[in-house]
């Protein structure tokens, strides 16, 4: 008798939740590889959601952009890019220029370049990547330079890191 009980108060319960109080918790995340070459280039890949990239871009330019409209895209998404990831040294700050993307559904990868003559052990990071938008957002960079590797996390509440990579000995 219990049983039966059980079973039509989950049922009622069920039926009565509202859907968005069942649906699984998203996850904000972004992850980067700024890699600089032994000619002083900064290739970089960033991996982001194209429904919050969109979402960003949207709010950014206050029109519609779609990640698979490659020549809107890369207009839009250029500025915003270097508005909120970028490395400087001293006075210079880095101006990425659109390599390409890789589209899909589930992840966008994002190919940038840049010139730069410091090493990354004498450079800073600025990363705020989607934290307007998503205040649990987390933004990896992994930083290879020769040999060498290092990784930086960021997120609302640390944006800048002073130090990317330990200096060579």
């Amino acid at each position: 008798m219990w049983r039966r009980a059980y079973i039509a108060a989950l049922a009622l319960t069920l039926v009565l939740t509202p859907v968005g109080t069942v649906s699984a918790h998203k996850f904000y995340a972004s992850l980067a590889q700024v890699e600089r070459t032994a000619d002083g280039t900064l290739e970089v890949a960033v991996r982001l959601f194209p429904d919050d990239l969109e979402e960003a871009l949207r709010r950014s330019t206050g029109r519609r952009v779609v990640a698979e409209d490659s020549k809107a895209f890369a207009s839009a998404l250029m500025p915003w890019l270097n508005r909120h990831f970028a490395l400087d040294s001293g006075r210079q700050r880095t101006t990425f220029t659109y390599v390409g993307a890789e589209v899909t559904v589930q992840v966008v990868w994002v190919y940038v370049e840049a010139r730069w003559p410091a090493g990354l052990d004498a450079s800073a990071m600025t990363n705020d990547i989607l934290v307007d938008l998503f205040p649990d957002q987390v933004n990896t960079v992994n930083f290879v330079e020769g040999g060498r590797r290092s990784s930086q996390v960021f997120s609302a509440t640390r944006t800048r890191a002073e130090r990317l990579m330990e200096p060579q000995r």
